[in-house]
């Protein structure tokens, strides 16, 4: 059974609503979690072959390839994307499916895909999650069904019934569905996208401290928090990220971001905060009145919920959720450090500790192990190999004979430093 380490049992109704519009951005080789992106105005209506066609196309079981087939190809999609297989994820519920794409997707390109998803989910009666994933970055888009259930106010399946609710649907489809939560997480994850260590599941908190107008602009008062997610030693850590950052956040009268406000590192931390925020929420972003480890833990509670549905989108939800303090990695200690340190050099793409960490290539999942055996006291035997986490095949494997400060390769090509 999985479970979330120092997760506390809290409500928070915000961040739900919020995850269910739009969940984080990930890579995967099954599906991965996305933000939902949305448009200001109508987009346009999305069945290339007539209303009537689609409708015709509907199914019952997810697992009949060409049934899907007869669904997407009476859809239209973001021209810049070109399709490259979809995969059924059918071996256990929730069942779902991964289209790979390549090119380049706007804001308004992922509600085009948010509302093809709607069609599919009414059309595909046992289909839970669909991801839209890219093939060059590895990054995902995933939509689910209670998601647009929630965005409906309705089950969607209820559409399937006739054409006349299908043409409904669609109708309904052309209106964006956005909400203050939704705007809050999108900004925070676009924010820090690309300014840490890519994980494969990107997650974030926030706690609204207060709000305010200035014209037609609003302005939000956060505490926030931001981490990358990824598998170490079969556990799902937060590999990078932020502890609580205060962010004084503004958003234009069509809802675009104008404005992400953080504090002046360094000596100017705390003027810099007395700056940004009103002296109402001085006491609360000091903690003066709170406790900050109470606060940490309810904005990585929040970061969970992500991890959490990432993990189910996956079928991989049997490990624990935390912190890389939270789990042991056992490090070496028999390798002369100028050994130890030029082997961390060369093979950079392993786990530093002794264990394992999974990556996903090419739309397929590995496992990269590094292991040490010690024999006699004397000699050290380092193992690293990379092997598929679904079929257990080896795709490179490396055994190096350490004495000392000696380096035998008894398997595998030397390789040369990066340096």
């Amino acid at each position: 059974m999985k479970k979330s380490i120092k997760k506390r049992n809290i409500a928070y109704a915000a961040v739900i609503a919020a995850i269910t519009a739009a969940l984080s951005s990930c890579s995967n080789d099954a599906a991965s979690v996305g933000i939902i992106g949305g448009s200001d105005g109508p987009t346009a209506v999305y069945v290339t072959d007539g209303k009537t066609k689609l409708y015709e196309s509907r199914h019952s079981y997810i697992g009949d390839v060409s049934a899907i087939g007869a669904v997407t190809k009476n859809l239209a999609f973001p021209e810049s994307m070109v399709f490259d297989g979809t995969e059924l994820n059918t071996t256990r519920a929730p069942y779902g499916m991964t289209m790979f794409y390549s090119g380049d997707i706007t804001a308004e390109d992922e509600f085009n895909l948010e509302n093809n998803a709607a069609l599919m989910f009414a059309l595909i009666d046992n289909c839970s999650n669909i991801t839209f994933k890219n093939k060059d970055s590895n990054r995902g888009i995933t939509f689910t069904r209670d998601k647009t259930d929630k965005r409906l106010g309705s089950p969607v399946s209820e559409y399937s019934e006739t054409p006349e609710k299908l043409s409904e649907l669609i109708e309904l489809l052309k209106i964006p569905a956005r909400d203050d939560d939704t705007l809050i997480s999108k900004a925070i994850l676009t924010h820090n996208s690309g300014g840490f260590a890519d994980g494969e599941c990107c997650a974030e908190g926030h706690i609204v401290l207060g709000n305010a107008e200035d014209g037609g602009n609003r302005i939000f008062y956060l505490l926030t928090s931001y981490g990358e997610y990824g598998f170490e030693n079969g556990n799902f850590i937060k590999t990078s990220g932020t502890g609580i950052i205060p962010v004084r956040l503004t958003f234009d009268e069509n809802n675009e971001p104008i404005e992400y406000k953080e504090p002046t590192d360094g000596a100017e931390y705390i003027n810099s905060l007395k700056e940004i925020f009103p002296a109402e929420y001085h006491a609360r972003i000091f903690h003066e009145n709170a406790d900050y480890e109470d606060d940490y833990h309810a904005l990585l509670d929040q970061e969970h919920i992500y991890a959490d549905a990432y993990l189910k989108s996956i079928n991989h939800d049997d490990c624990a959720i935390g912190e890389y303090a939270d789990f042991e990695h056992t490090l070496t200690e028999e390798l002369d450090v100028s050994v130890s340190n030029s082997l961390l050099d060369l093979f950079y793409e392993y786990p530093f500790w002794l264990g394992t960490a999974e990556k996903v290539e090419d739309g397929k999942r590995y496992v990269y192990e590094h292991k040490q055996d010690v024999y006699e006291n004397v000699k050290t035997v380092v193992t690293y190999r990379k092997y598929s986490y679904h079929s257990g095949d080896i795709a490179e494997e490396t055994v190096i004979e350490v004495n000392g400060t000696d380096i035998t390769y008894v398997k595998g090509e030397p390789r040369e430093s990066r340096r």
